[in-house]
């Protein structure tokens, strides 16, 4: 099955809807496929048809206001206000690693699972979507890495801070470790993988966009 990518809009705009193999000269507009947001922007001359190099069927509805985000990905689905499309584009890009076979790092190195995946993706998409909706604070995306033991890290990073969180197949918290770059002012252990917590949320805050 091709995978599909649906936009959520604001009630009560006028709409169109196009699929990727769909073309009808009488439009007067184009929409290119932006390759950070996995958004359609409207372009003023008319092209052909972009080739989308990943999704191989797109439906979707134009309306002026966008408002949230659906995607399935490695039959998960997920759901993110448009703000944090980067959230989602990184969560898309490490659905890659469940495909790594054993010994990946030519050193033994463990299979990563789909549940572990799971729930990291999870993980990230539940903080990112609580401070925004609380807080209305946009995080940034976190670098989501395989480990060698068949766990998965979340590292984010800025100037101020940095923060890894590790999420364990067998586990149902994460172990994490964050510091202002020195040793005296630095925060560790570990939360539930499937609740927020709000001191942990509040440190997350620091990497905000």
């Amino acid at each position: 099955m091709p995978e599909t990518l649906q936009c959520k809009y604001l009630p009560g705009k006028p709409q169109k809807s196009l699929t990727e193999d769909s073309y009808f000269p009488s439009y007067r507009k184009l929409w290119e496929f932006a390759k950070k947001a996995y958004l359609f922007e409207p372009i003023s001359i008319k092209r052909d048809i972009i080739a989308f190099s990943h999704i191989q069927t797109i439906k979707f509805a134009m309306r002026q206001a966008v408002d949230e985000i659906e995607k399935q990905i490695k039959g998960l689905k997920f759901s993110f206000p448009i703000e944090l499309v980067h959230i989602l584009n990184e969560i898309e890009v490490s659905s890659n690693i469940i495909d790594l076979d054993k010994n990946w790092d030519d050193e033994g190195a463990l299979q990563i699972s789909y549940e572990t995946w799971e729930k990291a993706t999870l993980f990230i998409s539940n903080y990112s979507k609580w401070i925004y909706n609380n807080q209305n604070i946009i995080i940034s995306e976190p670098d989501i890495a395989a480990v060698s033991d068949g766990s998965i890290d979340l590292t984010w990073s800025s100037k101020q801070a940095r923060l890894l969180v590790n999420i364990k197949e067998a586990e149902t918290t994460a172990s994490y470790y964050g510091d202002y770059f020195t040793e005296n002012n630095n925060i560790k252990g570990n939360i539930p993988i499937n609740e927020i917590n709000e001191f942990f949320a509040y440190w997350l805050k620091v990497f905000k966009v």
